[in-house]
């Protein structure tokens, strides 16, 4: 299975936790509904994530920083098509 790369930018302490696409800033804008305090944001980021795209994800840069870049053990197609489902349309996602 292939690991893919996305960039994200994190809004914590919002009403619900959702996903978007940012045209602007080319990244993905997940909004999470816990405080940026003892890592609550990174854990509610890393489960919502996981639950989203169904499988493995871990942070690898950005843990104390609103935008991160997150490794998720899925093949890029799949994400990509799992965020089609979401109304957002990427141009490129980063693949390892």
């Amino acid at each position: 299975m292939k690991e893919t790369l996305l960039s994200i930018h994190v809004i914590p302490n919002s009403k619900s936790a959702s996903i978007s696409y940012d045209e602007w800033r080319k990244k993905l804008v997940v909004k999470i509904n816990a405080p940026p305090v003892k890592n609550k944001a990174n854990r509610a980021l890393i489960d919502f994530l996981s639950k989203l795209f169904n499988a493995e994800v871990r942070i690898i840069k950005g843990e104390t920083n609103k935008n991160k870049v997150v490794s998720i053990l899925k093949d890029s197609q799949e994400i990509r098509k799992i965020l089609e489902r979401k109304g957002i349309e990427l141009s490129k996602i980063e693949e390892i």
